[in-house]
């Protein structure tokens, strides 16, 4: 019985590690982590199912811990913007976690959370300026934001300002990001209706940002 109980446990983590659900009749199964906005504030629903007596849980959101030792429950965290939530489990087998993000819009969408646009409700793109360095996310249709982008600061640094012509830095289809000659960043991308947007801005962190309209 001792070993049976080892099995699954050990089924319980190898599961949470490759987000791969355990057969009802194993009675184990993956760990689960749902983001929802409402009213300024984030919601998150988590439930671990099974660990080890022992095992510690937390569940933290963009790094403060919301919850501790509890196997499954739901949390609010006031908050508007880029909101990341991570479920962690720490036991015999080592430590495995699943993470997810959200953008919560506030009313009149404003925005304190490192973008670079802090007044516009939607954008076909979305750059951060951020501690990690500059980040590009697109919506999606939940509501959560996509990494599209990551560039840290050494990275940009390194690359410098270039002379002559602009230089591209990242591109995913139709979206990309450039460094000006004039050391700005530009952002290029399209709206569902397949109209232009083009973003430029200073640096990071923003002094100046404009639209260029089309």
């Amino acid at each position: 019985m001792k070993t049976l109980f080892r099995w699954l446990a050990l089924a319980a983590v190898v599961s949470f590690a490759l987000g791969v659900a355990i057969p009802a009749q194993a009675g184990v199964l993956a760990p689960m982590l749902t983001l929802a906005c409402e009213d300024n504030t984030l919601i998150v629903r988590w439930d671990a199912i099974f660990v080890l007596p022992g095992d510690t849980i937390t569940v933290t959101v963009d790094g403060k811990v919301e919850s501790s030792g509890v196997l499954a429950g739901t949390v609010e965290v006031g908050g508007t913007g880029l909101m990341t939530a991570t479920l962690t489990v720490i036991g015999e087998f080592g430590a495995f976690s699943t993470t997810a993000t959200r953008v919560c819009d506030p009313p009149g969408c404003f925005f304190d959370d490192g973008r670079v646009v802090r007044n516009e409700c939607y954008t076909p793109a979305v750059p951060f300026c951020l501690e990690e360095g500059l980040q590009v996310y697109v919506p999606t249709e939940t509501g959560e934001g996509e990494l599209l982008f990551a560039l840290s600061h050494e990275m940009i640094a390194a690359i410098g300002v270039p002379e002559g012509e602009n230089v591209t830095l990242a591109r995913q289809g139709d979206t990309i990001l450039s460094r000006l000659t004039t050391g700005e960043f530009q952002l290029n991308a399209f709206d569902g209706e397949g109209n232009p947007f083009v973003l430029v801005w200073d640096g990071c962190p923003v002094t100046n940002v404009y639209q260029i309209k089309p």
